[in-house]
């Protein structure tokens, strides 16, 4: 969704597809896998320090 979207039926479709990907029920269905991600990083980063930022990169750009 662009921040300056006017109000109106784009808006709308917009706002029902973040939701469609970001509600928290969508999440929930997601929790194990995020844990398990969750750690993977953390595990990453407490073994190789200096390559810290591979392991955030990785927890935050999709399919990497």
């Amino acid at each position: 969704m662009h921040p300056t979207t006017q109000f109106g039926p784009e808006f709308k479709q917009q706002r029902k597809l973040m939701k469609e990907v970001l509600g928290s029920d969508v999440i929930r269905k997601h929790e194990p896998l995020l844990h398990e991600e969750g750690i993977r990083m953390l595990e990453g980063i407490f073994t190789d320090p200096k390559g810290y930022d591979r392991y955030l990169r990785r927890s935050a750009t999709p399919n990497v």
